[in-house]
């Protein structure tokens, strides 16, 4: 079963792993509407670590399943 709970986002190796994960989404959102750019490969790591956004993460036991939500 997942659990769900908060990320600390301003922890530099999560902040790189939300990264790689909105990169990978943005890009398949990108390929299905045909779209040749996609704007969440502008935003850093570092601009995640230090935005006031919240995220959670869906785990099986301690392991990240690599899933995250945002909150603004």
């Amino acid at each position: 079963m997942h659990r769900i709970r908060p990320l600390d986002h301003r922890e530099p190796d999560v902040a790189r792993q939300i990264h790689a994960l909105l990169r990978q989404a943005h890009a398949q959102e990108a390929e299905r509407l045909g779209l040749p750019g996609h704007a969440g490969a502008a935003r850093s790591a570092e601009d995640i670590r230090s935005s006031i956004e919240f995220h959670l993460g869906a785990f099986e036991g301690e392991v990240s399943r690599c899933q995250a939500v945002l909150l603004r």
